[in-house]
């Protein structure tokens, strides 16, 4: 038998309960976790899911928004599905577009900006967890 995950319902405030199975048909769920999905404000999107020591965020970026300039105490991986953006990192600049890879260290001053028309897809991963991205 093989194990699988299911999306079952929402949660409200945008968040929806996963619940992983170890076997098909299973009666009782292995674990479940919520995946959050946020409109954290104009020009950006986030889906996160968070385990016990990394979080896997995608983020839809708009055409014309600049993420503010931050750093935070996580190693974040970096990796662009679709659209161009630069990203800078401690005053060097990267231009990336799909299947682009980059890793901001931790504490690094850091952000992007959108290039041309089409939204940027990114998907970000954190070690270690980002609690915040699960509420």
């Amino acid at each position: 038998m093989r194990g699988g995950a299911r999306v079952l319902q929402p949660l409200g405030d945008g968040l929806r309960l996963l619940r992983l199975h170890l076997c098909e048909g299973s009666p009782r769920p292995a674990a479940e976790i919520a995946i959050a999905q946020h409109g954290l404000h104009a020009g950006i999107e986030r889906k996160a899911f968070t385990g016990d020591r990394a979080t896997l965020a995608l983020h839809r970026i708009s055409p014309g928004h600049t993420l503010a300039p931050h750093s935070h105490p996580h190693e974040q991986i970096v990796y662009i599905l679709a659209g161009q953006i630069d990203f800078h990192i401690e005053g060097a600049v990267t231009r990336l577009g799909p299947g682009g890879l980059l890793v901001v260290p931790p504490n690094a001053r850091h952000w992007g900006v959108v290039v041309g028309d089409e939204p940027v897809l990114n998907l970000d991963v954190f070690t270690p967890k980002r609690a915040e991205y699960a509420a």
